[in-house]
């Protein structure tokens, strides 16, 4: 954040830090998707809008 100047920035004045356990990270990571199709980790590209 301090090289970037971010949260220093005009409209990013504002910070919000969030407390949260490891453990309830790891949880919320792992149920994390790609937003994009990435051929080398899925041999398929599912169509999610048929």
């Amino acid at each position: 954040m301090y090289r970037s100047g971010w949260g220093t920035k005009e409209d990013q004045e504002m910070i919000l830090a969030v407390k949260i356990k490891r453990s309830a990270f790891d949880l919320v990571l792992n149920k994390a998707v790609h937003t994009r199709y990435d051929p080398d980790i899925y041999p398929i590209m599912a169509v999610m809008n048929p």
